[in-house]
């Protein structure tokens, strides 16, 4: 059975990245043509507003990506992670000397 549960993670997870990869070339490649459109739809004096606008608005949405996807990581790690075969409980990633010290004070 936990043979079975890790090739059936491996093979989500390479099919996982591979439409990852597929995706992001997917709108990498349009970022040119969608910069374009967007210069020759305003005039000459606000090409300058309208070509910044393209990168911040794509910073933005990946500062936000990233927050809502920290945000579930640390939500599916704080329920499954002392689940988690192999991983460190919290007395092993403290000194035990340190920790009676920190709850003293």
């Amino acid at each position: 059975m936990n043979s079975r549960r890790r090739v059936l993670v491996t093979v989500g997870l390479l099919l996982g990245l591979f439409l990852g990869a597929l995706v992001g070339t997917g709108l990498g490649l349009t970022i040119a043509p969608l910069l374009i459109a967007a210069q020759n739809s305003v005039s000459r004096d606000q090409m300058g507003a309208a070509t910044s606008l393209m990168p911040f608005t794509r910073t933005l949405g990946a500062a936000l990506g990233v927050a809502i996807m920290g945000a579930f990581l640390a939500g599916v790690l704080h329920a499954r992670g002392p689940k988690i075969a192999g991983a460190p409980t919290r007395d092993d990633m403290v000194d035990p000397i340190r920790r009676r010290s920190m709850t003293e004070s």
